[in-house]
C-alpha cells in the first residue's frame, strides 16, 4: 500500500578545502579521540616542590608530499595482466613527467591473484570451480613538493583508469630543528611562569631545577572526522521501505587538535592542512619548606 511520506531531516553543512587529499584510507577509521591532550596542567606545588607545565603546539606545512595510488588489472594470464598494467602505468608516469621526475616515482608490486569462476551443470545441479583469469595489483608512489600538484596528478591518473587514491603522506625534512624551536619556546614560557609564581609566593629555591619534555607529532591522516548528511526528501514509497530509499552520505573533514589549554600555538590561523607538533615541558624546582 502506497502512501505519501514527507520527511524533514536536518542537513549538515561543512565547507572544507581539499579534504579529499586524505585519501581513501580515511574511510577505515572510526572517530578519533582527542582526549589525549585534554588534561593540561599549569603549576603544581607542594610544601617542598613546584612543577611548571608548559604545552606548545605548532601547525607546520609539509616540505614534501607522498601520494600513493592503487592500480589493478585483470587478464587471461599473468603475463597478459602485467602487460596491460605496465602500459597504463608507463603512460601515466610519462604524462606526469612535468610534475614528477622519474626518480620521484616508484612502482610497488603488491599482489597477484587468480580469478575464480564456476561451470554450472543445471541438469546435474553441480558447479565446478575453474580459473577464469588473473588480477595484478600495484601501487604507484609519487613524491612531490607542491601541494597544488596533487590534484593534477589525480586527474592524470584518471585518464589512465587509475582511480584509487590510497593516501597522501605529509613529510617534514628537519624534525630535530622543529623540536629545538618548540623546546626554546617552552623554556621561555616556563621561565615567565617561574618569575610570576615566585614574585607572589616568596619561596627559596634549593639547588638546580630538573626538566623533562615530551615531543609528539600528528599527521593529517589521523585527524579526519566524519558525519552523516541527510537531505530533506519527499517520496512516494511503501512505508516499510522509507529508510532504505533515503539518501545518506558520510562527509569527512579535517579536525586538528583543540587549541584550548596550550600555552602557545604557533601558526594558529593558517588554514592549510599540515602536521601538528606538540611539545610538553615540565620543570621541577625544589623549595625550602
Amino acid at each position: 500500500k502506497m502512501k505519501k511520506v514527507f520527511l524533514l531531516l536536518s542537513v549538515g553543512i561543512c565547507f572544507v578545502a581539499n579534504a579529499q587529499f586524505a585519501g581513501n584510507a580515511a574511510y577505515k577509521r572510526d572517530r578519533y579521540s582527542r582526549d589525549d591532550f585534554s588534561e593540561k596542567k599549569n603549576v603544581v606545588a607542594t610544601d617542598s616542590t613546584v612543577v611548571f607545565y608548559t604545552d606548545v603546539l605548532l601547525n607546520q606545512r609539509a616540505d614534501y608530499y607522498k601520494l600513493t595510488l592503487g592500480v589493478r588489472q585483470e587478464g587471461k594470464t599473468p603475463a597478459d595482466a602485467l602487460k596491460k598494467m605496465n602500459e597504463r602505468i608507463n603512460g601515466f608516469t610519462k604524462a606526469i613527467r612535468p610534475l614528477a621526475s622519474a626518480e620521484n616515482v616508484f612502482v610497488d608490486f603488491i599482489t597477484q591473484n587468480r580469478i575464480l569462476g564456476f561451470d554450472i551443470d543445471k541438469q546435474k545441479e553441480t558447479a565446478k570451480q575453474k580459473i577464469t583469469g588473473y588480477e595484478i595489483k600495484k601501487n604507484v608512489i609519487i613524491s612531490l613538493k607542491n601541494y597544488s600538484d596533487i590534484e593534477q596528478l589525480i586527474l592524470q591518473a584518471a585518464e589512465h583508469q587509475i582511480y584509487d587514491v590510497i593516501k597522501v603522506d605529509y613529510i617534514n625534512t628537519d624534525i630535530a630543528k622543529i623540536r629545538r624551536q618548540l623546546l626554546s619556546e617552552a623554556y621561555q614560557i616556563s621561565e615567565e611562569k617561574k618569575k610570576d609564581y615566585f614574585s607572589h609566593f616568596k619561596k627559596e629555591i634549593l639547588g638546580n631545577p630538573v626538566a623533562e619534555s615530551d615531543f609528539h607529532y600528528l599527521f593529517p591522516s589521523s585527524r579526519y572526522e566524519k558525519y552523516t548528511v541527510s537531505e530533506s526528501s519527499k517520496v512516494d514509497v511503501p512505508s516499510r521501505y522509507t529508510e532504505e530509499y533515503l539518501r545518506k552520505e558520510d562527509t569527512y573533514y579535517y579536525e586538528g587538535v583543540d587549541y584550548s589549554g596550550f600555552d602557545k600555538v604557533i601558526n594558529p590561523t593558517n588554514p592549510e592542512v599540515g602536521i601538528q607538533y606538540i611539545l610538553r615541558l615540565r620543570v621541577k624546582y625544589r623549595i625550602k619548606k
